[in-house]
């Protein structure tokens, strides 16, 4: 559960990539290391985005995910491909578009966020 000033504010599943539905659909140039992780969130309500609070919580989310295991090198994203404000935090954050996905249930942007650009280019303040 991921909460803001103490109110729960939505849900994130950390998972590891290779044995998660997205490792399937990622191009034949790129693999996902051993101990690479993904990220699905979701958000209940909309007064915890914009503001610069997207920014904020998603790069805090990847900097846990850093340091919570030294051996993680990237940090995936799955947003759906229409989420345009989504997608602009995510690049804010050090991510980079991969590639796009169609799921069944929706069209995605894999973002992918490597660990020496993250701490290079990212501020948390």
């Amino acid at each position: 559960m991921l909460s803001w000033d103490g109110e729960l504010m939505g849900y994130i599943e950390i998972v590891y990539t290779k044995e998660d539905h997205t490792a399937q659909h990622y191009p034949v140039d790129v693999v996902p290391g051993d101990w690479e992780r993904g990220i699905h969130v979701l958000v209940g309500e909309s007064k915890f985005l914009g503001g610069g609070r997207s920014e904020i919580w998603i790069r805090s989310l990847v900097h846990y995910i850093f340091l919570a295991d030294p051996r993680t090198d990237r940090v995936l994203g799955e947003p759906d491909q229409e989420n345009t404000a989504i997608i602009k935090v995510a690049l804010n954050s050090g991510f980079h578009i991969q590639t796009i996905i169609d799921f069944p249930y929706k069209r995605s942007a894999m973002v992918l966020n490597p660990r020496e650009k993250f701490f290079k280019l990212c501020r948390l303040w």
